[in-house]
């Protein structure tokens, strides 16, 4: 299921064009809008609903990122002692 996400996603190289990438997704009835305008509309939507227990607000975006990088070191360590 993350295979074909990640091969999906590889032209990603830089954060602006992640947001992009998620930006153009998010509505994509809307095709005549800016880049500027779907790199706004993903950190709105990822702030909001990405994790919301741990915080909503733009200074807490931190928090998520530790957190969503504590999730994947533990899935790392788990998928490796499962072999």
């Amino acid at each position: 299921m993350l295979r074909p996400s990640l091969l999906y996603s590889q032209s990603c190289k830089t954060r602006r064009d992640a947001l992009i990438f998620i930006g153009y997704r998010i509505n994509a009835s809307s095709s005549h809008r800016t880049a500027a305008d779907a790199m706004q509309s993903a950190e709105d939507t990822l702030r909001s609903y990405l994790l919301p227990h741990v915080g909503t607000a733009e200074s807490e975006s931190d928090k998520k990122i530790f957190f969503i990088g504590y999730m994947v070191s533990n899935d790392m360590i788990k998928g490796k002692s499962m072999r």
